[in-house]
């Protein structure tokens, strides 16, 4: 019977993540961690109306849930050195539906710059994914890229 509680207790408590500490490879302190290098961008640099192509690669070793529409694009400030969102979702109009991308699977997305980032400087994606075997949630981030300034 002891046996029995112990095993409920680790099995209650194996969905539990722990708080990050800022570089940890966590977000901000929080405790959603950081998945590096598994969004890229077509290009490094665009300008204002550009198409971006979005590429999600699963390197995870395991099924994800994700919605690329969903995804944000993110400015980096250049005097505090954080980022911060520039749009908050990459589509007017988008479901809410959880995609599953398989182990070594990937999916596309292609958005154009919208008109409130005519500013140049430094921008990346970043997308929510549902880690299902891990219980967690993981922050995808793409390589960062440059938004050069507009003609008008």
């Amino acid at each position: 019977m002891r046996a029995l509680a112990i095993l409920a207790a680790v099995i209650a408590m194996s969905g539990c993540s722990q708080p990050g500490t800022p570089g940890s490879g966590y977000e901000g302190g929080s405790n959603v961690p950081i998945a590096d290098t598994l969004i890229t961008t077509d290009a490094q640099e665009y300008r204002p109306g550009d198409l971006i192509t979005i590429r999600l690669t699963n390197r995870l070793g395991r099924s994800i849930g994700y919605n690329l529409c969903r995804s944000r694009v993110e400015r980096l400030d250049v005097e505090n050195g954080e980022w911060g969102a520039a749009v908050r979702s990459l589509a007017e109009m988008c479901t809410a539906e959880i995609r599953t991308l398989g182990p070594g699977q990937a999916v596309t997305y292609s958005f154009r710059l919208t008109v409130n980032l005519r500013r140049p400087g430094r921008f990346r994606v970043s997308t929510d994914l549902d880690d299902r075997q891990a219980r967690t949630r993981l922050i995808a981030v793409s390589n960062t890229f440059f938004l050069a300034g507009s003609d008008d």
